[in-house]
């Protein structure tokens, strides 16, 4: 918790990024992806669990078609933070794009 808090910017990421990569292989693929833009979505809508409406699915975050799937939401995400062209989202590539995109 003191990390979140006291902790300087490039180290409350490398947290986060931690956090998020499940598999600890160093990389955030779109699977990784794919789950964590599915629970901020259900989060958002004010359900954290599993659903079917409409506030869960990625058109309703991203705008997207009505087809898109969760994967296809990942693979974009992974192509806008892939800064190195890679297939995957490394520390860096994801505190650059934090850097360039801050929320």
């Amino acid at each position: 918790l003191a990390l979140l808090t006291r902790g300087s910017k490039q180290e409350r990421l490398r947290l986060i990024f931690e956090v998020w990569d499940k598999d600890n292989n160093g990389e955030l693929d779109a699977r990784e992806l794919a789950t964590l833009a599915r629970s901020a979505a259900r989060r958002a809508a004010g359900n954290p669990g599993p659903s079917g409406d409409d506030a869960s699915s990625p058109r309703a975050v991203a705008g997207a078609d009505e087809d898109m799937e969760w994967a296809e939401f990942a693979d974009i995400l992974v192509a806008m933070l892939d800064a190195d062209g890679d297939g995957a989202v490394s520390q860096e590539d994801f505190a650059a794009a934090c850097v360039r995109e801050p929320a």
